[in-house]
């Protein structure tokens, strides 16, 4: 079975302004020490998930030497990566000001301008409802010096 290794993984300049997240788990770049041995000479296999940021992310696009060499349809919800997202962007409280991927996930960050409590229990209800084990932290921060 033939063996090659992805040397390089590189963000495009411009996805910051269409994307919101992304993350490559196969193959992974160079300096991992994994060959990847899948599919054969001609076959590569590509897994990840992708978020854009005005609209949802219909292709990827494979470039070698700043050629496109295939562009591929994203092919669905990765409920593996964070489960409840789509349910948590759905939440209202007039202090939730927005739930966003924290890194690259699984981890979920809720903002708020108070209530903590009861948002944090409206997250733990999404989980418990979807069957999905979680943990969650309240953190406050307080900068006395500063004035809105």
């Amino acid at each position: 079975m033939p063996t090659w290794e992805a040397l390089e993984l590189t963000e495009p300049p411009e996805s910051e302004r269409h994307l919101r997240g992304w993350f490559i788990e196969v193959p992974r770049g160079g300096g991992t020490g994994e060959d990847y041995t899948r599919g054969d000479l001609y076959t590569m296999d590509v897994k990840g998930w992708v978020i854009g940021r005005e609209a949802r992310a219909t292709a990827v696009e494979i470039v070698y030497h700043d050629h496109v060499i295939r562009t591929d349809p994203v092919r669905g919800a990765r409920p593996d990566i964070v489960p409840a997202f789509p349910e948590l962007l759905q939440l209202e409280h007039p202090d939730l000001l927005g739930v966003c991927l924290s890194g690259s996930g699984p981890s979920v960050l809720a903002l708020c301008t108070g209530a903590e409590e009861v948002i944090a229990a409206s997250v733990g209800a999404v989980y418990d409802r979807i069957g999905v084990p979680c943990v969650i932290r309240t953190l406050s921060a307080h900068q006395p010096e500063m004035r809105l």
